[in-house]
């Protein structure tokens, strides 16, 4: 029994040795210093990555609180410090970068949506679009007599998002043409997107009293038309009255020229037409220079086709005429082509649509012209389309022929 009290001391005892339950070491006290210092280091190093112009300076430790320590401040281990970067040089007008901001501020700010275009991501403005503001000239229902010869200016805004240069134009779209081009007019000047223009064209009053309408709208340099409202594809308008002229011309053939229609046996051709055009041409001229003397009248050049025998002519809108209106006319060959030879002819188109002769006049480069004065009291009171036609004497080479101040004289 002794022997096995004996043997269970020594066991217990081996087993305390091998547990080591010797007391722990008093912990050495802990300094908050060290972290507050290590923190204040690495945060000026991440401020020295963002601010590269500001010189690092040595990091500064954080006053603590005072703590009772059991061991020596020589204990703690040295405040980590940080090394003093070499000196910086600032780059030569060197601008600091902005507050860093989001990427889709970035893309907002450079993609600016076009004025009116309904804002970021709205539809796009169409490349040609106009709008119309006023008429600044001849507004609707103006009075004018038969012939009279006026100047309707629209003042339209460009509201698309292409400049329409001094290629694009105003043409004519329905109604009465009242003597526009039908090849359209030019604008007067380039028009950016946000501005304006005073699209300035001269018309003609028709030779027959009553209301008049004519519709027009942009065309650009390839000919595609625009104008303004929904989907900018209607039209700006003048609207007159023709009133009865008392007296004097009331109808001026040349500067209606492109109110007329105009053909020759190649088929149907421009108004205006191209100098030299084999099929035939017909160019308002406003200072001739006839076969015998220089003039500033308003003047028609028409020029017959090529071919043998060719001829061009220009039916004209109806016209009403009373008793002693007179046809006045100068007509013969222009300077500097000899070999001018041709036959002038005045005739009507009746209501039936059938074409009556007023009077025929040959012309040939002799230096002489001659003076039309015919009257038309037969033709007054019904509705009749005067026509104007040029015929070759044979084979047409240079027969400019012209009429010189053609009109409708009313005592």
């Amino acid at each position: 029994m002794k022997l096995a009290v004996m043997l269970g001391g020594i066991v217990l005892a081996s087993i305390a040795c091998n547990l080591n339950l010797t007391a722990p070491p008093t912990p050495e006290p802990f300094d908050e210093s060290v972290i507050y210092t290590q923190a204040a280091a690495t945060f000026s190093a991440q401020m020295t990555s963002l601010a590269a112009t500001v010189q690092l300076q040595p990091a500064t430790a954080v006053p603590t609180a005072t703590q009772p320590v059991s061991t020596p401040p020589e204990a703690v281990p040295p405040t980590p410090t940080a090394t003093p970067l070499p000196s910086f040089t600032p780059l030569p007008s060197f601008t600091p970068l902005p507050t860093a901001t989001s990427t889709s501020s970035a893309v907002a700010t450079l993609a600016t949506p076009i004025p009116g275009g309904g804002g970021t991501g709205g539809p796009q403005l169409p490349c040609n679009a106009a709008q119309f503001l006023k008429d600044v000239t001849v507004p609707d229902g103006s009075e004018f007599p038969q012939g009279a010869v006026f100047t309707k200016i629209w003042r339209i805004k460009n509201v698309g998002s292409c400049t329409w240069t001094r290629d694009y134009k105003i043409v004519f779209v329905k109604g009465d043409k009242m003597g526009v081009p039908s090849a359209g007019v030019a604008l007067p000047y380039s028009v950016k997107p946000g501005e304006y223009v005073d699209a300035e064209v001269e018309m003609v009053a028709p030779g027959e009293p009553g209301e008049y309408r004519g519709d027009y709208q942009l065309a650009d340099a390839s000919g595609r038309r625009f104008g303004i409202g929904k989907n900018y594809t209607g039209t700006f308008y003048v609207r007159i009255e023709v009133v009865e002229a008392e007296s004097g011309s009331i109808y001026n053939f040349a500067r209606s020229m492109c109110a007329a229609s105009w053909e020759s046996s190649e088929g149907d051709l421009a108004c205006p037409g191209v100098q030299g055009d084999p099929k035939g041409f017909v160019i308002y001229l406003s200072n001739p220079e006839l076969e015998n003397r220089h003039e500033n009248e308003p003047t028609i050049w028409a020029n017959p086709d090529a071919n043998d025998d060719g001829y061009i002519m220009g039916v004209y809108p109806i016209i009403d005429l009373k008793p002693g209106d007179r046809f006045v006319a100068d007509i013969g060959c222009l300077a500097d082509f000899p070999k001018c030879e041709v036959v002038f002819e005045l005739k009507y188109l009746n209501e039936a649509g059938k074409l009556k002769e007023l009077g025929a006049w040959d012309e040939a480069y002799d230096g002489n012209i001659t003076r039309v004065n015919l009257d038309l009291s037969t033709l007054a009171d019904k509705k009749v389309n005067l026509v104007l036609i040029v015929r070759a004497d044979g084979r047409s080479k240079d027969d400019a022929a012209f009429w010189l101040n053609p009109q409708i004289i009313r005592p």
